[in-house]
């Protein structure tokens, strides 16, 4: 569906890797822009399915700008995880892990970093569910709370946010989680991306609302990137 979609549309669909025993291809999507480049990830983890099925919703309806940035989509990191429906890879793995580490905790790391490392990502988001029923970020750099502030604010338009003090025993400030454990996002703030993002959607809602959430998550931080 992925592809036939991409080529409809007259999408690049390129495929930077393959995983798993069953070879599955790691695919990555770019769009071409001017000055600055940003970057969306879904699918790490393999049983968080809002992410890759917002993002055949998303590439049906989405017109990219060339005078925008450009943007550079990772469809589904963890396609073995996402046909087993679990969350962990064919290496038995959580792929989220140990991003900062020199060398490739799973073998998708490397292809990805590989695919990035000619990039200068400004800013990043991922979108990932969690078990709780409200909606909330994991984000990195305080004095970028504005940003997060007001894509968590177009998420709680679909969704209540996350009000508790705590999430994981991480501090909550309102709907935001300050938190590095060497994730993806972890690695994209070393290498320099402004604006690190981790969007958890509530698994236990209806797939529909969570794909409503991502989409209005998703287009309302590309508009904020554009702006910057």
């Amino acid at each position: 569906m992925l592809g036939e979609i991409c080529r409809r549309r007259g999408f690049r669909l390129r495929t930077i890797g393959r995983v798993g025993p069953e070879r599955f291809p790691l695919f990555m999507i770019v769009f071409p822009g001017k000055g600055k480049t940003i970057c969306l990830t879904t699918g790490i983890h393999g049983d968080e399915r809002s992410g890759p099925i917002s993002m055949l919703s998303f590439l049906k309806t989405y017109r990219h700008r060339a005078s925008g940035p450009r943007l550079i989509l990772f469809p589904c990191l963890n396609p073995s995880g996402f046909d087993r429906n679990r969350r962990r890879t064919a290496e038995h793995r959580d792929p989220n892990r140990h991003w900062t580490t020199k060398r490739a905790h799973v073998p998708m790391h490397g292809m990805v970093k590989r695919a990035l490392a000619k990039e200068k990502i400004l800013h990043f988001m991922s979108l990932h569910e969690d078990v709780r029923t409200k909606f909330f970020l994991y984000v990195m750099r305080r004095e970028e709370e504005t940003f997060y502030r007001k894509v968590l604010a177009a998420g709680g338009k679909v969704i209540p946010v996350h009000r508790g003090r705590n999430v994981y025993a991480k501090r909550a400030e309102s709907g935001l989680v300050y938190d590095e454990h060497h994730t993806l996002e972890d690695w994209m703030n070393a290498q320099g991306a402004v604006t690190n993002i981790c969007a958890e959607a509530p698994g236990k809602l209806p797939l529909g609302i969570r794909v409503r959430l991502n989409l209005a998550v998703v287009l309302t931080w590309l508009k904020l990137c554009a702006s910057r």
